[in-house]
Order: structure tokens, then C-alpha cells, then sequence
């Protein structure tokens, strides 16, 4: 099993461990083939086959390239969240380190989740779609699935959209959270704080994941 590692500064680990977060968009090292820069009549199609994308460029009707993707998740796949041991776990819990056993609060995972086995995540998702795509194809509706939410900061019973403002956690902003409208221009600045500053701007291409909460025995989580 492997672990999907949520910014914590972001609100995204609690987000997606009480279901308000079901989409993440990852930048993998096998995206690093497909160019990013088009010149006039170039486009690329991507198109899924099995548990890959099979991406064509074209320039006018003509096929120029051919790249082919590998997700590193595929639908069906079980993904734990990684949280530190000491969020959930007592100090001498037994644990496997190295192929020797320890305590919990002896090994690096006790305060850094990079460290700690998927197997002992009590929180875990289900894949249930794997899109290929540039970043800012983003819908507005999948920028709510990334953790987005709507906010009224004047008057909340007010049907006027144009007071319909969107936000985001960020522990480092002066109340706790980052407000913009519209949708597009708030996750914008979400993904610029969450992967750095000018990644929307460059457009990169994401493979974006959807996902379900689910039990440890494998059923959909109720909450």
C-alpha cells in the first residue's frame, strides 16, 4: 500500500480525512516527457488505454509524437494518509523499524508522517478516477473538490452571486484562511502557496485523482 501526503499548513490532511477533500492533482516525474510549450497547429490528445495514458501530438491532423503516461495510481487502488504517529498512536506502540521491532515514539515517523508505514494509517481512500490534464483545465466544480469553499463574507442569505466569495486555510495568513473570487482565481493562488510560486502560471501537466473515504476493512466510510 502506499500513502498520499497532504500540506498540513493547508488544512488538506483534515480536508480529506472528513471527506471535504475528494480531488488532488499531483505533478509526477513521468509527466516530465510531455512537452508544455505548443507551437501554432500542435495539440495533444490524451487518451486512456488499461492503466495508461496514451498521449498523440498532433500538428494539424498530423500525428507527430506519441508519449505514453503510467499513473502512479489506477482506480481501485487503496491510498493511506499519512499522519504522524503521535497523532494517533500511544509512545510505546509496538512498530517494525528495519526488521526490528521498537516503539512508535522512537522512530522518525513519530513526528514526521514522510516516515511512517501506510499499513498503520487508520484513514485511507479509495481511487475512483484518474484524469490526465493541463493544470488550468481545472473545472469550477473540481476546484471545490480540491478543498475550495464557497464563503459569503457580507450577507449570507443573499442571492446575488457577486458577493459569492471562495477561500482556503492557510495557518500563515493573518485569520487563519486566503479569500478571493472568483473560484479559478482562488485555487490559483491556493496552488501557487501549496507547489510553489508561478505553478499555475506555468500550466504544468497534473494527473488528478479523485477518491473516496473508506474504512480500514475496505467499506465506504459513512461520514
Amino acid at each position: 500500500m502506499d500513502k498520499f501526503m497532504f500540506n498540513e499548513r493547508f488544512g488538506l490532511q483534515s480536508a480529506a480525512i472528513d471527506g471535504t477533500k475528494t480531488d488532488t492533482r499531483r505533478i509526477e516525474k513521468s509527466l516530465a516527457v510531455l512537452p508544455t510549450e505548443l507551437g501554432e497547429g500542435e495539440y495533444m490528445i490524451p487518451h486512456l488505454e488499461n492503466d495508461r495514458f496514451i498521449v498523440r501530438k498532433y500538428w494539424k491532423g498530423a500525428l507527430l509524437d506519441t508519449y505514453t503516461i503510467v499513473p502512479r495510481f489506477k482506480v481501485g487502488d487503496v491510498v493511506a494518509i499519512a499522519q504522524r504517529y503521535s497523532e494517533f498512536l500511544l509512545f510505546n506502540h509496538a512498530v517494525m523499524e528495519k526488521g526490528k521491532q521498537t516503539t512508535a515514539g522512537t522512530t522518525k515517523g513519530w513526528n514526521n508522517k514522510m516516515f511512517v508505514k501506510a499499513e498503520l494509517m487508520p484513514n485511507r481512500v479509495e481511487i475512483t478516477n484518474v484524469r490526465l490534464q493541463r493544470l488550468q483545465d481545472i473545472s469550477d466544480e473540481d476546484c471545490l473538490h480540491e478543498g475550495i469553499k464557497e464563503h459569503y463574507p457580507y450577507v449570507k442569505w443573499n442571492p446575488n452571486d457577486k458577493l459569492k466569495s471562495y477561500r482556503f486555510r492557510d495557518k500563515k495568513s493573518k485569520y487563519g484562511y486566503y479569500q478571493l473570487s472568483p473560484v479559478r482565481d482562488c485555487f490559483a493562488e491556493f496552488i501557487n502557496r501549496v507547489s510553489g510560486k508561478g505553478t499555475w502560471e506555468r500550466n504544468p501537466w497534473v494527473l488528478a485523482y479523485s477518491f473516496k473515504r473508506i474504512e480500514n476493512n475496505g467499506q465506504e466510510s459513512k461520514e
